[in-house]
């Protein structure tokens, strides 16, 4: 019975990949620099959907059995979500001048126009908020950011950072298309420096992050090229092969050393002893390690089949999930009291009679939440419209603020391969955004901001002898 259940649910699984590959627009498999946010959300959620119970059935040679009704439905509310964001997508894009949706080369490319002193300035700035609020509150290594620690963070100091952690995906995307071109010497060297520091800090917070400051150099590259070339593939592979042996492998001795060294009260003191733990990991405990982790962690599905059978017994929750997360978006100095309210993770399990704890949700368990199976294709319409209206948004922005726009790009691509983050994530994407315009237009009335904006776009006519 087990062995039958795992091979029809990596059957559905495998559907479920081909069907978001179907999904992609064939301009973007033909022409790299056609690809669009939605392509890579697409490609992202098969991924995960579709091979993440390959990954957990090649650890653990069995999958854990679930009813065939259930992951049915399942899989089919994931297809649907798919469907649903490709038709609006389209539909959007259909409705628009130019008929055709942006791409992300028109938005990345605007960071050939910006010299490297904004984007040195906005990387240190950055860093020096990390390591501040690493120092005095403890929050460094994925994992540590509970819900009390943060709670003891000054409100600026949250929200100066959230503005410059968006800012720095600009920075990375930055390095990403200037560690290509034949810029002088200063630039390329800030960039690899961005790219590196990147890495260093991905290290600390999980292997997605890690895998998206890998990918963002490499696919720059690729969606900057007219064709998509055997040795493109190739270096491809050499990336992924990098990543599997050398980065990842590294990554789970810092996390198995930082559990056995438990959190500290000085930063530097957690990060000194994570860093000696590591050293002295074996092989056998971080492969005993891997293969726990990988058994269970890409069964994002999962969370998914508890909704489904949850509602045979109880009611759908009719878009209440849904206003959960609008509700988490709000600034707290607009509304203080959605500190008091359940996250909308949490207040799924609530309705549904579930365990309160960590869990993937993802927003086709979103949208299954609140209106069952079909509600996944509704998920879809709404991620679409949010990743086309905020990509639009960057679109605008890159021949005024170039580096907002491109910041804004980062974090679109950041938030739509975190499958499964909350969606208040995607969505703070666009508050950000507001914030920053905001603060921006301020500076700008009150004549701060001038000196930065002329530095902040180089010659058109010639970007490249900008250093």
């Amino acid at each position: 019975m087990g062995y039958e259940n795992t091979q029809l649910e990596l059957f559905f699984a495998t559907l479920v990949f081909l069907f978001g590959l179907f999904c992609i627009r064939r301009r973007a498999l033909r022409r790299p620099e056609a690809v669009t946010i939605l392509d890579i959300a697409i490609v992202m959620y098969a991924t995960f959907f579709g091979l993440g119970p390959w990954a957990s059935f090649f650890y653990a040679g069995k999958l854990p059995d679930e009813h065939e009704s259930i992951l049915w439905k399942a899989y089919e509310g994931v297809a649907l979500f798919m469907l649903g964001a490709v038709l609006m997508y389209k539909f959007m894009a259909m409705n628009s001048r130019t008929r055709t949706a942006n791409t992300l080369w028109d938005t990345i490319s605007a960071a050939q126009r910006i010299s490297a002193l904004p984007i040195l300035l906005v990387f240190i700035a950055t860093w020096i908020l990390r390591i501040t609020v690493a120092l005095n509150y403890g929050i460094l290594f994925s994992g540590t950011q509970t819900e009390e620690h943060i709670r003891e963070i000054p409100y600026y100091i949250t929200v100066t950072q959230t503005l410059f952690e968006l800012l720095s995906t600009g920075c990375l995307i930055w390095a990403a298309v200037h560690i290509w071109q034949k810029q002088q010497l200063p630039s390329r060297a800030l960039a690899l420096c961005v790219i590196l520091f990147s890495l260093g800090w991905a290290l600390t917070q999980g292997r997605r992050q890690i895998l998206i400051c890998t990918i963002i150099p490499f696919f720059t590259y690729c969606i900057s090229r007219s064709r998509i070339r055997l040795r493109h593939v190739a270096i491809g592979v050499c990336v992924f092969v990098f990543l599997a042996s050398y980065v990842f492998p590294t990554f789970l001795r810092l996390r198995i050393a930082h559990d056995h060294a438990g959190q500290q009260e000085n930063a530097l003191t957690e990060m000194y002893e994570t860093i000696q733990g590591a050293l002295d990991v074996g092989d056998i405990e971080l492969k005993a390690y891997a293969a726990d982790n990988m058994s269970d962690r890409p069964l994002i599905i999962r969370f998914i089949c508890r909704i489904l059978q949850s509602e045979e017994r109880i009611q759908a929750m009719r878009g209440e999930a849904a206003v959960s997360t609008m509700i988490w978006i709000v600034p707290s100095v607009i509304y203080s009291e959605k500190r008091n309210t359940l996250q909308t993770e949490q207040l799924i399990q609530e309705h549904y009679c579930m365990k309160l704890e960590d869990t993937s949700i993802t927003w086709p368990a979103v949208g299954i939440a609140d209106f069952g199976v079909f509600g996944g294709l509704l998920a879809g319409f709404f991620f679409a419209l949010v990743i086309y209206l905020i990509d639009w948004w960057g679109s605008i922005l890159k021949n005024v603020h170039p580096l907002i726009a491109i910041s804004t790009a980062g974090a679109l691509i950041m938030t739509v391969c975190m499958v499964d983050d909350d969606p208040v994530y995607v969505l703070s994407v666009a508050r950000s955004v507001a914030i920053l315009c905001v603060i921006t237009k301020a500076l700008n009335l009150i004549g701060i901001f001038i000196p930065f904006s002329r530095f902040n776009a180089v010659d058109e006519e010639n970007p490249a002898e900008s250093t």
